[in-house]
């Protein structure tokens, strides 16, 4: 468990370059619940929410006391944790399912090649039908779905984190062509890939 969401993206850069698969070696969880931050971690990181709104009533109530001479002690005020907003990262739920898991790390090792469903089927040596439904019960999702999923979080980390030309993030999350992804992006995310990025820089 890391102290902050920061932290806890830097451990989970830490395991890839250590080659430490996580969640299946080790689950990872932050404080903080920075939905933009954790959605872009690789994998999406769990974290702690936070009751933010209940400690901020408090926190300006002393400030003004503070401000009128009210008060001139330092005070601790706790925030104090609402739930875990649970994210890939530590979601193990597949784990009892050493073929749903042997596709997961496949999935995710190989999202950035212009894999399909097929291959990740014939990864696991399964008949389609077998480990669809499979993989259905154990994720709540398809294999395409899951493909897809992590196809898009890296094709958004890599528009906001780099400045990479729309063609070469395509090639970078497994898209053959840059005009099939930025089809589907938009179709996904509601918005051109370009202005995803123009609009996310300068909020």
């Amino acid at each position: 468990m890391a102290c902050n969401d920061d932290c806890g993206r830097e451990v989970l850069e830490a395991c890839r370059i250590a080659k430490i698969h996580v969640p299946e070696q080790i689950a990872v969880v932050g404080v903080d619940n920075d939905n933009l931050l954790c959605e872009l971690s690789d994998p999406p990181l769990s974290s702690v929410a936070l009751d933010t709104e209940g400690g901020g009533y408090p926190s300006a109530a002393l400030l003004d006391e503070l401000m009128q001479g009210r008060i001139r002690k330092p005070q601790r005020l706790v925030v104090t944790p609402l739930h875990v907003v649970t994210r890939p990262s530590s979601d193990i739920v597949a784990l009892d399912d050493v073929d749903v898991a042997a596709a997961l790390k496949f999935i995710h090792e190989r999202a950035a090649n212009p894999i399909c469903v097929e291959d990740v089927v014939a990864h696991v040596q399964l008949s389609r039908r077998a480990l669809e439904i499979r993989f259905q019960k154990a994720m709540n999702r398809t294999i395409h779905d899951e493909l897809l999923r992590i196809r898009m979080e890296r094709a958004r980390r890599l528009l906001l984190e780099s400045d990479l030309p729309i063609p070469k993030v395509a090639a970078g999350v497994g898209f053959s062509t840059a005009n099939y992804f930025v089809q589907v992006f938009s179709r996904e995310v509601g918005i051109t890939p370009a202005r995803f990025r123009n609009k996310m820089r300068t909020t």
